[in-house]
């Protein structure tokens, strides 16, 4: 009979430890914020409101049945405007990830988010048909969301080229796309050196100037990104490049010491040079 009476409290207290963390899971919020439709159009919206974004089309929707499954659409962009691309997944796709490639099949921008909604914001330099990617960090339904508004003149304009031919330097590959990129601009300075995985530089730039930063590695660099902050540690440019070679375009509004970095795929030597334009 004890071990009768044992037995049955064992049960009772298992069933009250269910009941209390079932009592906590359906006080999770999840359910009380929005859908994924709301959530991609939301921070789409607002991301473009101080350009007067609008919406491109619908609220598009997929859904992914594997693991970090990637699916593609294709939108239509343009040089006279930025676009803002918003994604959006539920508990089953748990992150989402955005790449946005360009008509000559190069990343131009990409944001692989930590929660359940990511947004990517994207000045075209060439007018084409590019295609959005979306990946899960598991799998599930997600919503997209595009907005496109106005072009400042103090918008960044990301450029990467294809990869160039084997056996250049590092230098000799920045001249060449800067001259692609920016034709008349000049350097400022000696290009900047590296070799390890990234690389960080300081640079005075001027107020009321645009510069182009251009970074080219070694035949044995697979992939290369250049990120800039301002004077108060705020990222205000970047492109990352599945190619040994990228360029940014930013446009300075506050002068001051800027932080740049540089940082690769593979391995081997690459440079970062400035372009006052």
């Amino acid at each position: 009979m004890r071990a009768i009476a044992f037995v049955a409290a064992l049960s009772l207290f298992a069933l009250a430890g269910c009941g209390e963390r079932h009592q906590r899971r359906a006080s999770y919020p999840a359910q009380a914020r929005l859908s994924i439709d709301e959530l991609a159009d939301q921070r789409a919206r607002e991301a473009s409101s101080r350009r007067g974004g609008a919406r491109v089309g619908d609220v598009m929707h997929g859904e992914t049945l594997r693991r970090r499954e990637a699916q593609d659409l294709s939108v239509e962009l343009d040089t006279a405007h930025c676009y803002w691309f918003s994604g959006a997944t539920d508990d089953m796709g748990h992150r989402i990830a955005l790449r946005v490639v360009d008509p000559r099949g190069l990343t131009v921008a990409h944001e692989r988010a930590k929660w359940s909604d990511a947004l990517v914001e994207y000045c075209p330099a060439i007018d084409g048909v590019y295609r959005v990617e979306a990946k899960l960090h598991h799998h599930g339904p997600y919503a997209l969301a595009i907005y496109a508004g106005a072009r400042s003149s103090m918008s960044p304009v990301m450029v990467t080229s294809a990869p160039l031919r084997i056996g250049a330097s590092p230098v000799d590959l920045i001249a060449r796309e800067a001259a692609i990129a920016a034709p008349g601009a000049r350097p400022v300075g000696a290009p900047f050196a590296g070799s390890k995985t990234e690389t960080y530089w300081a640079a005075a730039l001027g107020p009321d100037k645009c510069y182009w930063l251009v970074a080219a590695g070694q035949s044995g660099v697979t992939g290369i990104s250049i990120d800039v902050w301002d004077p108060t540690d705020q990222r205000v440019a970047g492109i990352a490049s599945s190619v040994n070679v990228a360029s940014v375009r930013h446009c300075v509004a506050a002068g001051g010491m800027y932080k740049l970095r540089a940082k690769i795929a593979g391995g081997g030597e690459y440079a970062l040079g400035v372009y006052e334009q």
